[in-house]
């Protein structure tokens, strides 16, 4: 029996919790023939408030085009961060940074459909109650919209 290859969709970020999510992936579930999508959803920062008051109003666009440069920045370092693991590490891999459309779940979920993911990884942030409930979760949306296989790496206190 031959093996197909497949595709993992990997969810990174910049928290530990990846990380070790990334360790547990390795460990367990990647196989010889797989392929590993490293997914980073980048995500435009808030405008920052202008200066001023009625038609004394200051937009500083230099600004938020800093803000907007840094943000991309870390985006590609973290996920740099995971191109380098996967070479050290001999894992065939891609890369999907892509822009944040609806919301992060949202997005990590119409890769998942577009690249015909077999399963999505990710770790869970460890959001607290009242966070998840305002926020709402990433991941929550993730398992109950991709209608895949999902494996969620608990975050451990």
């Amino acid at each position: 029996m031959v093996a197909t290859e497949k595709l993992n969709l990997f969810c990174v970020d910049g928290s530990d919790i990846c990380a070790k999510a990334f360790e547990w992936y390795c460990s367990n579930l990647h196989r010889d023939g797989d392929t590993i999508g490293l997914v980073h959803v980048y995500q435009t920062p808030v405008v920052p408030v202008p200066l001023g008051a009625g038609d004394n109003m200051i937009y500083d666009a230099g600004l938020y085009d800093q803000l907007l440069q840094d943000a991309f920045k870390t985006s590609q370092h973290i996920l740099a961060k995971y191109k380098s693991k996967c070479t050290d590490l001999n894992i065939k891999h891609e890369e999907f940074f892509q822009h944040m459309n609806d919301s992060v779940g949202h997005t990590i979920c119409s890769i998942a459909h577009e690249k015909d993911a077999k399963n999505i990884i990710m770790g869970q942030r460890g959001l607290g109650v009242v966070r998840r409930t305002l926020l709402g979760s990433t991941s929550d949306y993730v398992v109950h919209h991709s209608h895949l296989p999902t494996i969620i790496i608990p975050h451990k206190e």
